[in-house]
């Protein structure tokens, strides 16, 4: 079965929501926050320019097995899904992220 983008945006606005603690009955002070969660699929190459970021060297043997594309190996590139926050409904803008914030990396934005 394929996901669609809404069903990833639900399933991403579900586990948002997993973390929100619930409010006690007698409590008035609540305020309702909308936050706008794409899992965005993207192509991901986990090792970018060819070669052994560690020793700055091409990969040995060793290390071809993993990045190396074939009937049984899935190579170094690859898709995968990024959660990042977008500033209002449309999905087309990608929210800025404060300077404190940017040390994420892509965890919270590309």
């Amino acid at each position: 079965m394929k996901t669609g983008w809404k069903e990833l945006v639900l399933m991403g606005l579900l586990a948002v929501s997993a973390f929100v603690p619930a409010a006690s009955p007698g409590d008035t002070t609540g305020r309702t926050r909308t936050y706008y969660i794409a899992a965005d699929e993207v192509t991901w190459d986990y090792a970018p320019g060819g070669i052994n970021q560690i020793t700055g060297k091409p990969f040995g043997d060793a290390e071809s097995f993993w990045v190396a594309s074939g009937p049984r190996q899935i190579g170094k590139v690859v898709k995968k899904a990024l959660y990042r926050e977008y500033s209002d409904a449309t999905f087309a803008q990608l929210k800025p992220r404060p300077k404190e914030w940017e040390h994420l990396g892509f965890l919270a934005r590309s």
